[in-house]
């Protein structure tokens, strides 16, 4: 029975993303958005479609059970809360066309261990990884302007974040600093 309604949900995903790709076919012009949907609860593996430019809000939020994403190259911005509660996910690679990851994007992914942020960035939104117990080294690039309030709040693995000189604004209590930490 599990197994027939996992096959379901995986051809409704696949139904969803085949209407999509047609769909984009004859309105390229459109912005694609990714959006939540409780057909997607269970998903443990997904590949966003290259058509895709920016991924919605929530639109992943609570899948616990997705240990990876494939982000194309495509995409430029990572929604409000796009990744919230995902506590399975583990590394995340943002294709260098992504210029913004909006507020709470990976908010309590507790088991994130890397992120790589590429020079593309240039605004990291407040609580952007709040919550991410396991993320252990953060490399913040040049391109990066500002970092929203609380963005590493809770990360009590981080053993090192590196901040450049192009970062002019930095909201309040970044990070919480851990009690092993040295000033």
């Amino acid at each position: 029975m599990k197994r027939r309604r996992q096959h379901r949900r995986l051809l409704c995903i696949c139904t969803m993303l085949v209407a999509w790709n047609m769909w984009s076919e004859h309105h390229s012009n459109w912005t694609h958005v990714l959006q939540n949907s409780d057909s997607m609860k269970e998903v443990q593996a997904f590949a966003i479609p290259n058509s895709m430019d920016r991924i919605g809000s929530k639109a992943f939020q609570g899948r616990s059970s997705l240990p990876s994403i494939t982000i194309p190259n495509s995409v430029t911005s990572i929604g409000i809360l796009a990744f919230d509660g995902c506590s399975s996910l583990k590394n995340v690679t943002i294709p260098n066309s992504v210029t913004s990851i909006q507020d709470s994007a990976f908010q309590n992914c507790s088991s994130l261990e890397s992120v790589t942020i590429p020079n593309s960035v240039k605004e990291i939104g407040e609580s952007a990884f709040l919550g991410c117990s396991s993320l252990k080294c953060v490399t913040i690039p040049n391109s990066v302007t500002s970092i929203g309030d609380w963005a590493f709040e809770g990360c009590s693995s981080l053993e090192s974040v590196t901040i450049p000189n192009s970062v002019t604004s930095i909201g309040i209590r970044l990070l919480r600093v851990a009690a092993h930490w040295r000033a």
